[in-house]
Parts: C-alpha cells; sequence; structure tokens
C-alpha cells in the first residue's frame, strides 16, 4: 500500500522498534494511514495545507467558522451567490462580517461558499510545518494499533501474579485513547 498524500508522519520517522515488528514497509504505510484518518475524523478537520471550496449555512452570526485552520488565503467567499468582500479572516479559520451571516430563505440550505488555502505542510515535505503534537499522536496511534493487531481479541483480561491487563474489545477501537486525544486537544474542531 501507498503512504497517502495527506499522511501525518513517515515511516522514517517512527521509532525503530516499530519498523523492526513489521515484516513489510507496506503494512507500516497501511498503519499511518489508518491512524491518520482516524485522527482527522476525530477532529472534524483535515491537516493537509490545500485549496478547498466548502459550502456553510448562515447562522444570523457575525462568526463563521471555516472547517481548517491555519488559513492562508481566502480567493473568495459567495454570499447567496454573489462574490462578496466586507468580512475578515483571522489565522484561526474565522471570517467575521458586521452585518452578519443570515440563514437563507427554505429552497436554499447553504447560502455561503468559501474557496480557500488552509492547513499545514505535512512531514516529508520542504518547510514542513505541521505541529510535533498531531505527528507524535499519529506515531502514538500507529503504535496502538500495532499492538491491537499482535493480540488475540478473545482475551479481553490477562491475569498474572503481580500484573492485570484488561484490553479494549473490538468495539472499543474506535474511541482514541486518552494521551492522543490529550494531544490532539488544541487542533480538534467543535462542531456547533
Amino acid at each position: 500500500m501507498e503512504l497517502a498524500e495527506n499522511a501525518l508522519t513517515k515511516p522514517e520517522n517512527l521509532p525503530d522498534h516499530l519498523i523492526i515488528q513489521l515484516e513489510k514497509y507496506s503494512e507500516l504505510e497501511r498503519l499511518i494511514n489508518v491512524a491518520t484518518e482516524k485522527i482527522e475524523n476525530y477532529c472534524n478537520r483535515e491537516f493537509k495545507k490545500d485549496t478547498r471550496t466548502e459550502k456553510y449555512e448562515g447562522k444570523y452570526s457575525n462568526w463563521l467558522m471555516l472547517k481548517n485552520w491555519p488559513v492562508h488565503e481566502v480567493e473568495w467567499i459567495k454570499y447567496h451567490g454573489e462574490e462578496i468582500d466586507d468580512y475578515e479572516v483571522n489565522e484561526n479559520g474565522q471570517i467575521f462580517r458586521s452585518s452578519s451571516w443570515k440563514k437563507s430563505g427554505a429552497d436554499q440550505k447553504y447560502n455561503i461558499e468559501v474557496k480557500y488555502e488552509a492547513g499545514f505542510i505535512l512531514p516529508g515535505e520542504e518547510n514542513r510545518d505541521l505541529p510535533v503534537q498531531i505527528e507524535q499522536a499519529c506515531i502514538l496511534l500507529v503504535k496502538n494499533l500495532l499492538q491491537r493487531m499482535q493480540r488475540d481479541f478473545d482475551v479481553q483480561r490477562k491475569n498474572l501474579p503481580d500484573i492485570s491487563e484488561t484490553y479494549f474489545g473490538p468495539d472499543d477501537q474506535e474511541e482514541l485513547p486518552t494521551p492522543i486525544k490529550s494531544l490532539l486537544s488544541d487542533y480538534k474542531r467543535q462542531l456547533v
């Protein structure tokens, strides 16, 4: 399997003991792709720097929160189909408009369209600026996924004389471990 364009780390950035545990480099790339997808889903956003066109519904607020940040450039905003320029954008993906973003009529749910460039330069690319917390979360999740692959899912608890271990069941795998959530907390898009 090939490493996805939006991968939040590269195989060579993983600790050697993880690389040695996987016989095939393609397995490692697959785990990185899975970890990246899980992180982007948890954070409700994409991290790769790219140009996007998105539609929004006005909420009678002066603020519109874009799905991705940091914002590098807003190419245009269309409000009720007309291009406008009476707004201010900050790096965090918030667009302020003093006359507010009003809802449209019943016939048009999404009355705002924005074309903008946002995101981070990923590991392996020149001038990479992805925060280290995000890459570290991806590395930890790859490690976690690898550990899950190597255990028997029929065993939920191990009791030894001096130690007891309880494992996540197969149904619990959608949930990210707490240390990973903690690393991602500043980058998670809050849904309103």
